[in-house]
């Protein structure tokens, strides 16, 4: 190596070992300790002599353990249907000779609402009557005369049946005269009707429906997974879109046992009071 050169190797050498002095000296210099926080709170006076900062307390809420029934909705669409729907058509033929309601009228049970002409159930119930009061009347006499043995037992048994033929008489007589008056077998609404007094009606002719709306029915269905989850007596929540926004409350009355075998839907009926 040319003498020359040495100088510089030897500068070199000791400028590198200037620098890594140096660097080893920046990083064993202490760091500066963290500025406190302004939420941290002061050291008290009459803290320990451990000297360091407190830890914030933690703020922890705390419930009682309750046991609560977790609602287990569903939604479904459903009819509502009257309580009670009758069709009223007469038993027998016959000419309409009244009509005692009104169009949309609410009628108690038992009203008559159509009456057909009579006229000959009651002369046969007339003459029912009279033939009941021969045969009461021959009844005693012979029943006087058995007794004074003017007549034999025969006689007296005769007399017997005849009165219980009568009165057997008057009552289809009652019956067939009960026929021609039509009434209503509950309270209810009656419909519109399409018969007028005069029409000739055959007996199964629809004269008038009959529609019990105080409370309603519900028809409805849900599928079969719920099947053990619904009760009778179990309350319901109804809504309409004729009357958006309220509700009104139901109660479960049946569950159908048989189960749609095509939809796998089980049907189940619901009843509510009509709020109007």
């Amino acid at each position: 190596m040319p003498s020359s050169r040495r100088p510089i190797i030897v500068i070199s050498l000791i400028g590198l070992a200037a620098l890594a002095g140096y660097a080893w000296h920046v990083n064993r210099a202490p760091q500066p300790a963290p500025a406190p926080s302004a939420a941290a709170p002061a050291k008290g006076a009459g803290s320990g002599s451990g000297g360091g900062v407190q830890a914030a307390p933690v703020v922890v809420e705390t419930h009682t353990v309750q046991t609560r029934a977790l609602a287990d909705d569903v939604s479904a669409v459903g009819s509502l249907v009257s309580n009670e729907s009758v069709v009223l058509r007469p038993e027998v033929s016959g000419r309409i000779e009244a009509i005692r309601f009104r169009d949309g009228e609410a009628v108690r049970r038992g009203a008559v609402l159509v009456e057909l002409d009579a006229a000959v159930e009651r002369a046969e119930l007339q003459q029912a009557r009279a033939s009941l009061t021969l045969a009461e009347s021959n009844f005693r006499r012979t029943q006087d005369l058995f007794g004074r043995k003017f007549v034999s037992q025969s006689s007296l048994d005769d007399a017997r049946a005849q009165l219980e033929v009568a009165r057997a008489g008057l009552a289809l007589a009652q019956a067939r005269l009960a026929r021609m008056q039509i009434r209503a077998p509950f309270d209810g609404v009656v419909g519109i009707r399409s018969v007028s007094p005069g029409d000739f009606v055959k007996d199964g002719d629809a004269l008038i429906n009959l529609e019990d709306i105080a409370t309603l029915k519900l028809d409805f269905r849900l599928p079969e997974l719920y099947l053990d989850r619904v009760r009778p007596g179990q309350a319901l929540e109804v809504s309409s879109d004729v009357l958006p926004g309220e509700i009104h409350a139901a109660t479960v009355e049946a569950i159908d046992p048989l189960i749609d075998a095509q939809g796998r839907a089980v049907r189940l009926r619901a009843s509510l009071v009509n709020p109007d």
